[in-house]
């Protein structure tokens, strides 16, 4: 193999304005972290929303954070810096079970509760919570036409973008 190297110097016309954050949408520190511990994590649950991937229950960099989120760059479902971190409830002593989304909004299911996040700005907020009808797996929650439905010992419920409703 052969490696060819110029010098910026000799280069005619090289690019000053873009930098790798605004290609990638990564700041350049977290790019440079060796194995890319900051970039990647494992997760048990996870959702397609708004052209990001939103992943829950994660384990980044040897730690697992059970009751975070993390949202990938537009684009980009393989990127999952440890800055896009999404936290809603911590230390409640509940893991996140289950992810789905409907109508701009995502679903984030605990065992005991159901948080409803906003996605439709450019900033994610917390717009409702319902507690004691969450769900042990992902397993139990599904997409419908009329909106997302999940069954636990409680019952069968559905969100249809406004209220949740028991079937």
């Amino acid at each position: 193999s052969t490696m060819w190297t110029m010098q910026r110097e000799s280069l005619a016309n090289y690019n000053e304005v873009d930098s790798y954050e605004s290609q990638t949408g990564v700041s350049q520190e977290n790019a440079i972290v060796p194995n890319n511990a900051l970039l990647t994590c494992r997760y048990k649950t996870s959702v397609v929303a708004n052209n990001k991937l939103y992943v829950g229950n994660i384990k980044q960099n040897g730690t697992v954070f059970g009751d975070r989120m993390i949202k990938s760059p537009i684009g980009k479902y393989n990127l999952l810096p440890s800055t896009n971190f999404i936290d809603v409830a911590v230390n409640d002593g509940d893991e996140i079970t289950a992810l789905e989304f409907y109508k701009d909004k995502l679903l984030q299911f605990k065992k005991r509760k159901v948080f409803v996040i906003n996605t439709s700005g450019d900033y994610e907020f917390l717009e409702d919570t319902f507690d004691n009808i969450g769900v042990q797996r992902q397993c139990q929650v599904t997409k419908t036409p009329m909106g997302i439905a999940w069954a636990n010992s409680s019952g069968c419920f559905l969100y249809d973008g406004e209220k949740v409703t028991n079937l």
